[in-house]
């Protein structure tokens, strides 16, 4: 975090940091409560992916290691975007990507991301998000 971040990136990076140990250590409470109710992605089939079905799957994730940067972050009120770059290295099941990206994520895989937030009385959560190899 440089001398110039906001309070809105200083927001972004400790709610980033949560969702990660949630991942890190398959903690279902904190992965829930960061998804949005109204979560949904397109998963890389590009099928939507719902709030339960990706809640699910990142507690399925084992030896997980996330680290976000070069973030972009601009305030809309109610809804936060975040862009950025992110590396993963990961097991990931491979019945939920496939088996090209699960070789690379365990191999480690950087990824550009586009991140929606929704800003509540619980702080942001998760609305939607996109991410793709670099």
């Amino acid at each position: 975090m440089s001398e110039q971040s906001t309070d809105l990136d200083r927001e972004v990076e400790k709610t980033l940091r949560y969702w990660v140990g949630g991942v890190v250590n398959h903690n279902r409470a904190i992965i829930e409560h960061l998804h949005d109710d109204d979560f949904i992605c397109t998963g890389l089939d590009a099928a939507p992916m719902d709030r339960a079905t990706h809640v699910e799957m990142e507690l399925d994730t084992k030896d997980v290691s996330i680290e976000f940067f070069n973030l972009i972050n601009r305030d809309f009120g109610a809804y936060v975007i975040t862009w950025g770059r992110q590396t993963l290295t990961a097991n990931v099941p491979v019945s939920d990507f496939s088996a090209a990206f699960a070789d690379g994520a365990a191999e480690g895989i950087e990824l550009r991301f586009t991140l929606v937030w929704r800003r509540g009385a619980e702080g942001l959560r998760i609305l939607t998000f996109h991410s793709s190899a670099c």
